[in-house]
């Protein structure tokens, strides 16, 4: 069954996904380099050192919206870890996997603790994760069609 193109399972997983990050994420303070993005949220520039802007921009406008506590900041990589359990459903769909592999993909990227280590609060390899995936769909439909 699905429920507006989403298959229920994928549903489950990443509603698993937000309660796992959402429980863990008030076990610690800020991490080290979550005080450096704030910093530099605060003089936005077109480009950094050690890291890309747009990194920095999307903290920036999510300060500005919800605010710089612990729960707001790394709620954006929660949802970014969500995304990509979902890219990586559709990318199984666009190949021509059913709804076992699609569920099968998703809990492999539940699961791996690459995803959960680095999905728990706010960097840039977070996001990464979610633009990489999303690229890989693109280029797989751009193949495609």
């Amino acid at each position: 069954m699905k429920i507006n193109n989403i298959h229920w399972s994928i549903g489950i997983l990443i509603c698993i996904k937000l309660l796992l990050h959402l429980l863990a994420i008030n076990q610690y303070g800020y991490f080290i380099d979550e005080y450096y993005y704030l910093a530099q949220s605060k003089n936005l520039a077109l480009g950094y050192v050690d890291h890309a802007p747009l990194s920095i921009w999307i903290l920036k406008l999510a300060t500005l919206f919800i605010g710089d506590s612990l729960l707001s900041i790394r709620l954006i990589s929660a949802l970014a870890g969500m995304m990509v359990i979902y890219i990586t459903s559709k990318t199984v769909e666009e190949m021509g996997g059913k709804s076992f592999s699609q569920f099968l993909a998703g809990l492999t990227i539940l699961i791996a603790p690459i995803y959960l280590g680095i999905h728990k609060f706010y960097s840039m390899n977070s996001l990464e994760h979610f633009f990489w995936t999303l690229s890989i769909l693109l280029l797989l439909r751009l193949i495609k069609y």
